[in-house]
């Protein structure tokens, strides 16, 4: 006797999550390894006013570190650590220029006048179909087109920024 059994069907709305996600993560991971430093609040438990706000690590040396210490130069909690500034950020590069919209090639155009304002309307549209639930049922009352038409008059940047 065969045992008929069910195989779940895939969920449009996770796989299309799972994409996006797996879009994204090369752009957050970029950001994580870039080189910062970010100050930490002061916690007395951890150390003492002196490192507020400072890059600092401890130095281990063979020597007594205390026997050259001058009290007038520095503070006697620093005996034994190691000080740095911390570094600016680099400075951004500019963009290149924009393309110009009539003699460009059609790749150039769509990636930098079309996708940049299509494609966070089509992400929303994505976001209010799953509130809708139009992926677990076949027939809905969410209206696609008329839901990204409407986005794209509501947050046209050209007419935002530029009147």
């Amino acid at each position: 006797m065969s045992v008929i059994t069910k195989v779940p069907e895939t969920n449009l709305w996770e796989e299309i999550c799972k994409e996006f996600a797996a879009l994204r993560s090369w752009e957050t991971d970029n950001d994580n390894k870039s080189v910062s430093t970010d100050y930490l609040d002061f916690d007395a438990s951890k150390h003492t006013p002196v490192f507020y706000g400072k890059i600092f690590t401890g130095m281990f040396a063979d020597a007594d570190v205390t026997a050259d210490f001058d009290p007038a130069v520095s503070h006697p909690a620093c005996i034994g650590f190691s000080f740095a500034e911390k570094l600016a950020k680099p400075a951004s590069p500019k963009p290149p220029p924009p393309p110009d919209k009539y003699t460009c090639s059609p790749t150039e155009y769509l990636n930098f006048y079309i996708y940049p304002t299509l494609l966070p309307a089509l992400e929303a549209m994505l976001k209010q179909a799953k509130v809708e639930k139009c992926f677990e049922r076949k027939r809905t009352k969410f209206n696609a087109c008329d839901y990204l038409t409407e986005y794209l008059y509501r947050y046209n940047f050209q007419i935002l920024f530029f009147c």
